[in-house]
């Protein structure tokens, strides 16, 4: 859902309503009022050329918020310019994207340091590790074969 609105203008769905703060009996309102439901495009000019927030009226013309401009230009710039400069944002989404990718690449990053810190010896069972488990595959055929043909015998269709 993210990737499907993500490049809709912001401005031009939402509602003042969606944007506005709680009345502050303290803080003095501009004389400019716009209507809860109107879409912040139309009238994100007048409330950034406001120097005190803009009141929000309801339909019975009753203030029921206010809208500063600060809080405007976030909405109208800020979410754009944080969503393209997270380069933490970027990097979840590749690893999201592409988890096989990261897998493999991690997966590769510890056999290098394996190779580098763990020194070949006679001793150590690292390196002498493949050869003990060579015979594994031949091991897991014979015991399969076994099984099918001679413990529990499965009929095979051969026309």
């Amino acid at each position: 859902m993210r990737k499907f609105t993500e490049d809709v203008p912001r401005e031009k769905v939402l509602k003042i309503e969606s944007v506005m703060d709680p009345i502050d009996s303290s803080e003095e309102l501009s004389d400019l009022q716009v209507s809860k439901d109107a879409i912040i495009e139309t009238v994100a000019e007048v409330v950034l050329n406001q120097q005190k927030p803009v009141a929000v009226t309801d339909a019975d013309n009753n203030v029921v918020g206010g809208v500063h401009s600060s809080k405007m230009i976030h909405v109208l710039f800020g979410s754009r310019a944080e969503t393209g400069n997270n380069d933490y944002s970027t990097t979840m989404n590749q690893l999201t994207n592409h988890p096989k990718l990261f897998q493999f690449v991690g997966l590769l990053v510890i056999f290098a340091l394996l190779c580098l810190f763990i020194n070949p010896s006679e001793n150590n069972i690292f390196w002498r590790f493949p050869s003990l488990i060579a015979g594994l595959p031949y091991l897991i055929n014979d015991s399969v074969e076994y099984l099918m043909f001679d413990w529990w015998p499965i009929q095979v269709y051969d026309p």
